[in-house]
């Protein structure tokens, strides 16, 4: 991301650039007619007396100061207002950027909303399901009791068919054990029933409830499903208008791009004067370390030549 510093700057730098080509026309107006002033001033001072000729000038020049300082003024404001303006609009654009991350942050919650709600409606069908093929098993089972006692009454009336040609004592005795082994069984069979309509009862209410909240989930389902379609369109759109800024912010890039390759020609050229300079203080120091050891060879020369002459004047002397 470009630093804000240099966006404000490059925002500056084109502020003052559309300034001076909106003040331009101006100044050159200014400037026609301080021309046709100062030559009605000279034409004047040719036919007039020397005190109007000053007044008329101390005038004309007032006049220019006024207009000088109203154009300073009305420059000033100029700015203040462009910088006002530009600096409104990057406040904006920073509110369309946190409304967006908002938006997105609120859409996510919604979405994992929906998905837990997906989740506990499956595990709920689930439930109903396992539930509901439990209750059919019970069935079946009640059921395929009931067509056994059928069966076992078929057969007791069969027998009884047979024990009248037996004989009536005997078809008594089997008639009263049947009758109470009948009873005890239909007895039971009565129980299981009426265990099995309870419990039907039960799953019945159990899945009206069941089904009522569905219908509440499907709603609370469709409303989120509305909300969110309404949210992802108003992130369309703030999308649309971040990518338009990202293409403002690319072409801001590009400048900056080059802007830094200029900056960068510069420090390379900057290194290359420093190489330059280097180079020419190490070749000062080399002459100056040759002038040094030149120096020290004519001093050890010069001190020799002193010890020899002092030794040669010693010798002349007369003992």
């Amino acid at each position: 991301m470009i630093d804000s510093r240099k966006l404000m700057s490059c925002t500056l730098e084109l502020l003052q650039e559309e300034v001076l080509q909106e003040v331009q026309p101006m100044l050159d107006i200014s400037k026609e007619d301080l021309i046709e002033q100062i030559i009605k001033i000279l034409f004047y001072m040719s036919s007039g007396s020397e005190i109007c000729k000053i007044f008329d000038l101390e005038a004309v020049g007032k006049k220019h100061e006024d207009f000088l300082i109203k154009y300073k003024n009305s420059e000033g404001s100029y700015y203040d207002g462009k910088l006002k303006a530009e600096n409104e609009k990057m406040d904006e654009i920073a509110e369309k950027d946190q409304t967006m991350c908002k938006f997105e942050t609120v859409c996510t919650e919604q979405k994992k909303n929906i998905c837990k709600l997906n989740d506990c409606y499956s595990d709920l069908l689930g439930k109903m399901d396992t539930e509901m093929a439990k209750k059919d098993e019970q069935f079946k089972m009640g059921r395929t009791e009931r067509k056994k006692r059928q069966e076992s009454f078929k057969r007791f009336v069969e027998r009884l068919q047979e024990l009248r040609l037996i004989g009536l004592g005997t078809f008594l005795n089997e008639l009263l054990e049947v009758k109470s082994v009948s009873f005890d069984s239909m007895k039971h069979t009565k129980g299981l029933v009426a265990e099995c309509l309870s419990e039907l009862q039960d799953v019945k209410a159990f899945l009206e409830l069941e089904w009522h909240l569905k219908r509440k989930l499907e709603k609370e389902k469709q409303d989120l499903e509305l909300k969110l379609r309404y949210q992802q369109g108003i992130i369309m759109d703030l999308e649309d208008e971040a990518g338009r800024r990202v293409v403002e912010l690319a072409q801001k890039e590009k400048q900056l791009k080059v802007l830094e390759m200029m900056v960068a020609e510069s420090k390379r050229n900057l290194k290359e004067k420093e190489r330059e300079i280097l180079d020419k203080d190490e070749e000062k120091r080399e002459a100056i370390r040759q002038l040094c050891l030149l120096n020290e060879h004519y001093r050890e020369n010069y001190n020799y030549l002193t010890r020899h002459v002092s030794s040669m004047l010693q010798s002349k002397r007369p003992s």
